[in-house]
């Protein structure tokens, strides 16, 4: 797969030069829309493990920033609450709910 060149001014010599053209970096998030797995566990009254394998299997919606770190969707842990609003933390029927 050839990358396109470019003949563009170059800022740091002043003369013409090929500069391989890029894709523009993936916006960032809006992490007011996000929260610490930590904060999530707490909101959940659930360990931050388990946290961390919600966001694995989908029941909720994660965003991993750097190596190790991941963010939950406050969106996604709303309807969380939603869905099982009134079960027990141990009912069964709240593993089934966003696969």
């Amino acid at each position: 797969m050839a990358i396109p060149l470019t003949m563009e001014l170059c800022h740091a010599c002043n003369r013409k030069s090929k500069h391989v053209t890029k894709k523009p970096a993936p916006l960032m998030p809006d992490l007011a829309e996000f929260m610490t797995t930590e904060e999530a566990a707490k909101v959940l009254g659930f360990h931050v493990q388990s946290i961390r394998n919600m966001i694995r299997t989908n029941k909720l919606e994660g965003l991993k920033i750097g190596g190790k770190t991941w963010l939950v969707s406050k969106k996604s842990l709303q309807e969380y609450l939603k869905e099982t609003s009134g079960m027990s933390k141990n009912d069964p029927r709240r593993g089934q709910g966003q696969n």
